[in-house]
């Protein structure tokens, strides 16, 4: 018979070996001293990090049956201590790191046991003149979460940060932009823009994915192409790639497919499978640019988005352009209608091309996609 392996922390409670239960690993623990079993979830799928978040758990449980006075530790220090406990996208941990190092200017050697609400309420004052509300709600968002951790951990007695007001400002309504200064758009992000220093290679088709596709930025940027079937004329994102958590299929319009084709001829052999090229870390400084080299507006990347939503609802029926969009429909029409990918399809070929198509473009897009195969996809 195996041997059972166990550690003893702090010489009371007796931390038993990890069991792997749905994919996560749990941790099992006993109390010497009440002789009750405690089943934990690491909420963490390799080993060796279940093994260090398992200790970790049960000696939170040791300092908050231990009582007495408070850990002490700093502001900076908890911060980032909280980012390497906590699970989570690296894109969302970078974005915590960087609430953090802004909190920590005027909180970080500070013990965390000793902010007050007061101190809370008076840092965020002084935020608000150089802070949107909605970037100040989302400091208060983390801070609420950290806080909640100390609080396990024994750093602090209570959640200072409850009842600290942030106001709500102005509602920001989205933009849509109509298919002449989409098709301007297009023209400053390509090759067409010789004005000034050249966009990059991969803004144009950055640009018609969002308007074609409607997908949002991060869809865009971390597109590959084995999620790509031209042959079917269709881009498939998984669940954990979208907002929603649910898998989405993408009908490709004539014109993306045209720009799909350039780019698959020419992709360099170091894109490491990225539709755009490369991987590309941010384009909001090159799309501004664009912006102001077609003479538009400031406006989101989303709004993008607002764009390919307005033209599907002024042309298609709305349960058709919502499944385009990846929206759950509403009301009885959520559990009655089905749209399958071929209608999606011939929604889509009932929209326009943005730039007017050439004769060599138009005999691509009047190609049968039954002759199309995937020898060239990599």
């Amino acid at each position: 018979m195996a041997e059972q392996r166990y550690t003893i922390i702090g010489g009371r409670f007796v931390l038993r070996q990890l069991e792997r239960r749905g994919g996560v690993w749990h941790c099992r623990y006993r109390d010497r001293v009440s002789g009750r079993i405690y089943s934990r979830s690491t909420r963490e799928r390799e080993r060796r990090r279940a093994e260090r978040a398992a200790v970790r758990i049960v000696e939170e449980h040791l300092q908050r049956t231990a009582g007495g006075r408070l850990a002490e530790i700093l502001f900076a220090d908890a911060w980032d201590r909280w980012l390497r406990d906590k699970p989570g996208r690296p894109a969302t941990l970078r974005d915590q790191g960087a609430v953090g190092r802004v909190l920590a200017r005027a909180l970080g050697d500070r013990l965390v046991s000793e902010i007050s609400h007061a101190d809370l309420s008076q840092l965020f004052g002084e935020l608000a003149a150089s802070r949107a509300p909605t970037t100040l709600r989302k400091y208060r968002t983390c801070l609420r979460t950290f806080y909640r951790w100390c609080a396990r951990c024994r750093y602090c007695g209570e959640d200072p940060s409850q009842g600290v007001a942030v106001g709500r400002g102005g509602a920001r309504d989205g933009v849509a932009l109509s298919r002449a200064e989409a098709a301007r758009l297009l023209e400053a992000a390509g090759e067409r823009s010789r004005r000034g220093r050249p966009a990059p290679p991969y803004l144009h088709l950055a640009v018609l994915l969002a308007l074609h596709a409607g997908l949002r930025k991060r869809n865009v940027l971390q597109l590959r192409w084995r999620q790509v079937d031209l042959a079917a004329r269709r881009i498939d994102i998984p669940a954990e790639e979208m907002k929603a958590h649910r898998a989405h299929a993408v009908p490709i319009h004539a014109e993306l497919d045209c720009a799909l084709r350039r780019a698959l001829r020419s992709r360099p052999a170091s894109c490491e499978g990225y539709v755009l090229g490369r991987r590309v870390g941010e384009v909001l400084q090159p799309f501004r640019t664009a912006l102001r080299r077609a003479g538009l507006a400031p406006m989101r990347w989303h709004d993008l988005r607002h764009t390919a939503s307005t033209w599907w609802l002024e042309a298609l029926p709305i349960a058709v352009a919502e499944t385009l969009a990846a929206r759950r429909l509403q009301g009885e029409a959520a559990r009655y209608a089905h749209i399958g990918f071929p209608r999606l399809v011939e929604a889509i070929d009932e929209l326009p091309w943005i730039i007017p198509r050439t004769a060599a473009s138009r005999r691509r897009a009047d190609r049968s996609p039954a002759t199309l195969t995937r020898k060239a996809m990599p």
